[in-house]
């Protein structure tokens, strides 16, 4: 169950899950409350969902999509968020499913409602606890007491949410931690998957390579000042959907002040295709901002492409598989970058590395794990 298959990481989880649950002999639906999000033009999310039944709950109620309203201060919450304890059991009656999985923090309104009401259990997927995501989101956005104040909210709720599931998984061991501590629950982690190619190429390319879905807490300008003290000139590709789309604007205006317009490209959203011939090619994936687990990283390793970017991220290896320079640090953030522009030989060895990481984390293997959980609690 999701609230809204959203450009980014979701429609390739919902899809490559369900797909690979089905494989598994698992009879799934993708759920979510609300239909829209994905753009009719630009990253071919379809080739995730094309095999997959998705059910829009506002198809069989359009009133909600009069919900869907961005609260005051917030950029994913709205309105609809609220109604689904509501709406959701109104919509899905007992019986219907055997278990749902409830995707997002703001999901399991819906979910929980729907195990009270309808007795359809649920397991909770924690991908990114709400006390994990407001800082990174809104710190800097919002008054500080307001902030503190819905610090100490997220903290308490993602605590409820433990304490009131059957079941909670995260994608992260970072995340299981907190989880943990703040619940005294056992937390389970599952890695999302990837595609891992059958053989790395003999060697690595020239370029640098940045993907993500670019958003007000998460944005690539830090990488300009990256390239800027590179001892060795190189070109950065941003790929990756713009959200809000002015912020491509905004980063297209800091190249050309920094005099770097001739050294980045940006791409915008693309293909998976065309996502495999750039990780094939580049030197490393850097990525400008701390992810307990990241996707585009896994995707990175998952074609033999090292990896660079602040912090440690499941499930990779500091100066095996990966260099994990310190959150801010745009020197040591360099020094890194530059050792894999100027050693090929050294970026081909950490890719490979990754690459064996991958392996080990494809969309099957998340998969299993889920089913494993599964079996032993529903």
């Amino acid at each position: 169950m999701w609230d809204k298959l959203t450009p980014g990481a979701a429609p390739k989880i919902a899809g490559m899950e369900a797909v690979c649950l089905d494989k598994l002999g698992y009879e799934t639906e993708v759920v979510t409350i609300i239909e829209g999000g994905i753009p009719p033009r630009g990253y071919r999310f379809q080739e995730f969902l094309e095999d997959v039944t998705i059910r829009y709950l506002s198809k069989e109620f359009p009133p909600i999509k009069t919900l869907d309203l961005k609260l005051p201060l917030f950029t994913f919450f709205s309105a609809y968020h609220l109604a689904s304890p509501i709406l959701v059991p109104m919509l899905i009656k007992r019986k219907e499913y055997d278990m749902s999985i409830a995707h997002t923090a703001l999901t399991w309104f819906g979910a929980y409602a729907l195990w009270r009401r309808a007795g359809i259990p649920f397991l909770n997927y924690d991908w990114d606890p709400l006390s994990y995501i407001l800082p990174k989101v809104y710190a800097h956005r919002l008054p500080r007491r307001v902030f503190l104040a819905l610090l100490k909210l997220a903290l308490s709720f993602d605590k409820f949410r433990v304490m009131n599931s059957p079941v909670t998984v995260t994608s992260a061991n970072r995340h299981a931690r907190l989880l943990q501590a703040l619940s005294g629950q056992d937390i389970k982690v599952v890695y999302p998957g990837c595609f891992p190619i059958d053989q790395v190429p003999q060697k690595r390319g020239d370029y640098l390579l940045a993907l993500d879905r670019w958003d007000p807490g998460n944005l690539p300008h830090f990488l300009l000042d990256v390239l800027e003290r590179l001892n060795r000139k190189v070109k950065l590709l941003v790929a990756g959907f713009w959200w809000p789309l002015q912020l491509q604007s905004i980063f297209m205006d800091s190249c050309r002040k920094k005099g770097l317009e001739q050294q980045v490209e940006i791409l915008g959203p693309v293909d998976e295709e065309r996502l495999k011939e750039l990780f094939l090619g580049a030197r490393a994936f850097i990525h400008p901002s701390e992810e307990p687990v990241s996707m585009p990283a896994l995707d990175a390793a998952a074609h033999g492409c090292p990896i660079v970017m602040p912090e440690a991220s499941d499930p990779f290896t500091h100066r095996v598989n990966a260099f994990f320079p310190s959150l801010g640090d745009v020197e040591q953030f360099s020094e890194y970058v530059d050792k894999l522009v100027c050693d090929e030989r050294m970026a081909w060895r950490m890719g490979f590395e990754a690459w064996k990481v991958a392996r080990e984390n494809s969309w099957q293997n998340h998969a299993e794990s889920l089913e494993r959980i599964i079996r032993k609690n529903f």
